[in-house]
């Protein structure tokens, strides 16, 4: 199972990561099965720039996935998520007597997800998901389909994603008040386009929109106001939409590099900004890939963002990802392709991100991946 040479286009899809499935499975050809295996440990370090918050937070996650083919047309897709959370707000929760118990004492995620898929005449497939999670402050419940057609021998690709999720949040307020429950429910569109422009060109474009209804605060977030601490308050709907523009390029015979915008913005007062540059370096016959990137953030805050107020607002809140900030960050990934593992071919990947914020958050973290065809 070598790898195509980086310098043709279905490398270019593939290492590029917004293309999958860009080359048609032959008839009748039943693909392998393939079980993946994901781990990131993220690290966030609050510098002080809010001195009425601690911003501390870590998570370390875990993902398993397999694909099970059922004929050359059909496959299962199951997806099981665990995540283990430490964050200094969730801390001040707990000493003030909330969320005691085992679930208190080990906050984490719990989730599934179960897929199923199938493909029309090697030009249209469809995916239809549901998913549930369970969290120490929300449960939620998911469904999504996925459409994808190709179009001109695969030159053209369109993609339609919807998915919607109705959460149950626990109001768990930071001074440990326990509120009940609220309903928090999620629609959102994705389209897709990927345009072939050469046998070395791919572009790629990326409409999104979403629409969020029900309790959207975060609700053991603190806001200081008047001189005290109270709850933070925001609107109960929220309209998102963005853009995203990806163009890629071989170079050099075997390398490639990308560069993509993203613009975004929201019925609370946001725009946001994204631009990302991308180069893939293939070594060892294309079956290494180094892979660094550059991405500069930049956004506006939210129409009720601050952090402080002088008095009490109907809406309020020191969110740090609601306020005003650019961000630098900087990564490596590195990709190994078709290393034998028991007599299978095997994919590893291994990543580290740098995140810089000019609001004094620091962010870090460290993903390993592997993938193995069985």
């Amino acid at each position: 199972m070598r790898r195509p040479s980086v310098g043709t286009l279905v490398a270019l899809a593939v290492s590029a990561g917004f293309a999958p499935g860009l080359l048609a499975q032959a008839e009748d050809v039943v693909p392998p099965d393939r079980f993946a295996l994901h781990g990131t440990y993220y690290r966030q370090d609050d510098d002080g720039g809010n001195p009425f918050l601690d911003e501390d937070a870590s998570i370390v996650e875990t993902v398993l996935l397999v694909d099970k083919h059922i004929g050359a047309r059909d496959a299962l897709h199951v997806r099981l998520l665990a995540d283990v959370i430490s964050a200094a707000s969730y801390d001040a929760v707990q000493d003030a007597g909330a969320l005691t118990g085992a679930s208190g004492e080990n906050p984490g995620r719990l989730g599934a997800s179960l897929g199923w898929s199938h493909t029309y005449d090697d030009d249209l497939s469809v995916t239809l998901d549901g998913s549930f999670a369970n969290e120490y402050a929300y449960r939620s419940r998911g469904a999504s389909a996925l459409f994808t057609r190709s179009f001109l021998e695969d030159n053209v690709r369109l993609g339609l994603h919807l998915q919607s999720y109705r959460d149950i949040v626990r109001v768990v307020r930071f001074d440990g008040v326990d509120e009940g429950q609220e309903d928090r429910n999620t629609f959102s569109t994705r389209v897709s386009w990927t345009q072939v422009l050469s046998r070395l060109a791919l572009l790629h474009l990326d409409v999104f929109y979403g629409y969020q209804r029900g309790f959207l605060a975060t609700s053991f977030n603190a806001v200081q106001a008047g001189g005290v601490r109270e709850f933070e308050r925001v609107p109960d709907t929220r309209n998102r939409q963005s853009a995203t523009l990806r163009y890629k390029h071989a170079v050099f015979a075997e390398d490639a590099v990308e560069l993509s915008y993203r613009f975004y913005d929201d019925t609370w007062g946001i725009d946001a900004h994204t631009l990302e540059l991308r180069y893939s370096h293939a070594l060892d016959g294309q079956r290494v890939i180094l892979q660094p990137s550059y991405r500069y953030y930049t956004q506006s805050e939210a129409d009720f963002f601050g952090v402080s107020f002088p008095a009490t607002r109907p809406l309020q809140s020191s969110d740090p990802d609601l306020g005003d900030f650019d961000g630098h960050m900087i990564a490596l990934q590195v990709f190994w392709f078709d290393v034998d593992m028991f007599g299978q071919p095997c994919d590893y990947n291994l990543g580290a991100s740098i995140y810089d914020r000019s609001d004094d958050l620091d962010l870090t973290w460290v993903n390993f991946g592997l993938s193995l065809a069985f």
